[in-house]
């Protein structure tokens, strides 16, 4: 029979994941506006994301940083409704359980900014914070073969290597890769003359996403969100999508490897001519990449020798194998109760969502992501503007070829908010929210191939050819066992008894020679 190409020497990779660290922080920082601000009466909301990391590895020790962007909005003294913004830096450090190991997928660093807080110091100064929770991911590449040597260290020769009986088995791996663009795009909105913004903010919608060679095409929308007062003195909300298209470096990818990206706009600017009512939109964003290969690796079972005394060693592996990876939609609604008292004028200004997925189960051959979405909505009452906030839960499915144990999955689901609207019924807000979501699974496999056949002495078979040796197996039994714990030829066992040697008995009589 043909021998299995690790034993002549051929290596092959499995992937495993080296470490998946988080790492908790804060940022911020105290800001005093400049005087054209007008005095603030009463803080409304604050949000905040942070900026793509930088990072710097030294040894085992990984430093990472970026910007915290801060909005501010709240009530002038004026009795105007204002936003202002705010960046400062961050960084953080993490010691690293052990150096990246080479082959594997880069390090990825990816910071998220949770439950901003504002505290006003004076009147036209503030103290701003947020917590930072950062993630720390990286593969590790093993090389996988399995050496036949004597007991002395020394590698067998061709005629002890012709003795040896090995049961092979393919792994399912993943190799993954991890990318990084910056752009920008241009867009106009067509308003009312005389409308005034007040604040512009932006998210991305990757619509596609597909590996090339060594790229990914990325597809979407740039989506403007704009808080504007209109001539009428009634506060709106201006909404408008930019097209656009990158092609994002990633080495190694090829045509038909799996691919997600996700993304954040990083800054929006905008300029509005009150005459014609056109706002002329610049907005800068960045991307994130993933790319995912598959591959079936073959490795050694089981192994054992017609002619020797065997010990066969084993490497215990946790290997990565795909669970899924695409960008996909999901469309949201509920109600809240108001906290505020309801005025017969009141209307809505504005409704923003902020979704986190939080767990992963898998069931029926699907992956399950929940978590919630939190609206924010803004209310015009009785002369001032007010907040209420709720949440909505979510619930996102995709399918997948196989089930996984919630331990045994890792994976990553940036979710994000591409269009909201809304009404007000009395005491009841409801909401509509239209989510963007780039998801990425795999799971924890474990294996154990053989990786070392060391022969010890030659042991003595029957070799009396006018014998016939006949085995009488239990139901359950494989041909396998029962052909290594005679010490027969596995090919002539299969020959003679045209079957396969990881069929199950199911207890005839079996022909050994």
């Amino acid at each position: 029979m043909d021998k299995p190409g690790l034993l002549k020497n051929e290596e092959a990779i499995l992937y495993s994941s080296q470490y998946d660290l988080p790492v908790t922080g804060e940022g911020g920082g105290e800001y005093t506006m400049p005087d054209y601000y007008p005095e603030i009466r009463r803080l409304v909301s604050v949000s905040a994301k942070a900026l793509p990391d930088s990072k710097f590895l030294s040894g085992n020790l990984l430093e990472f940083g970026g910007t915290i962007a801060f909005s501010i909005l709240y009530i002038g003294d004026d009795g105007s409704l204002v936003c202002v913004p705010y960046a400062c830096e961050y960084s953080g450090n993490s010691q690293l359980p052990s150096e990246p190991q080479g082959g594997g997928a880069a390090i990825h660093v990816e910071t998220t900014a949770e439950a901003p807080q504002c505290r006003v110091l004076a009147p036209r100064s503030v103290s701003l914070k947020t917590r930072l929770r950062t993630r720390i991911m990286a593969d590790a590449a093993n090389v996988y073969s399995c050496r036949a040597v004597d007991t002395d260290g020394e590698r067998a020769g061709a005629e002890d290597l012709a003795t040896l009986e090995t049961l092979p088995d393919m792994i399912s791996t993943v190799k993954r890769g991890y990318t990084s663009a910056t752009g920008s795009a241009t867009g106009e909105l067509r308003e009312r003359a005389g409308t005034k913004l007040i604040s512009c903010d932006g998210t991305v919608n990757v619509t596609d996403a597909a590996a090339k060679k060594d790229a990914i095409q990325v597809k979407g929308d740039i989506c403007i969100r704009c808080l504007a007062l209109a001539p009428d003195g009634i506060y709106t909300i201006l909404r408008g999508s930019i097209p656009f298209e990158e092609v994002m470096t990633a080495e190694g990818a090829e045509e038909g490897d799996a691919a997600t990206a996700w993304g954040r706009v990083a800054s929006v600017s905008v300029q509005a001519d009150e005459e014609t009512g056109v706002i002329h939109m610049d907005a800068e964003y960045d991307l994130n990449g993933l790319w995912s290969k598959v591959a079936q690796v073959p490795v050694t079972q089981d192994v054992y020798s017609t002619e020797y005394d065997l010990e066969a060693r084993h490497s215990e592996l946790g290997v990565l194998s795909l669970l899924c990876c695409s960008n996909g939609a999901l469309s949201l609604n509920g109600s809240g109760q108001r906290q505020s008292k309801a005025g017969a004028n009141d209307y809505l200004i504005d409704i923003s969502a902020q979704p986190a997925i939080e767990k992963v189960e898998c069931k029926d051959h699907k992956l399950i992501f929940s978590g919630n979405c939190g609206i924010k909505a803004l209310i015009a009452s009785e002369g001032d503007v007010v907040s209420e906030e709720f949440t909505i839960p979510l619930k996102y499915e995709l399918r997948t070829q196989d089930d996984a144990a919630p331990q045994d999955i890792i994976w990553q689901a940036v979710c994000c908010s591409v269009d909201t609207s809304g009404r007000i019924e009395g005491s009841q807000i409801h909401a509509v929210a239209e989510l963007s979501i780039a998801a990425h699974a795999v799971q924890k496999t474990q294996h154990s191939p053989v990786t070392e056949a060391i022969l010890d002495k030659y042991a003595k078979r029957d070799t009396d050819e006018s014998c016939i040796r006949i085995c009488f197996p239990e139901a359950g039994q494989r041909v396998w066992e029962i052909a290594k714990r005679c010490s027969a030829n596995g090919a002539e066992v299969e020959r003679i008894n045209k079957t396969q040697r990881d069929a199950v008995c199911d207890g005839n009589p079996l022909i050994i020679k």
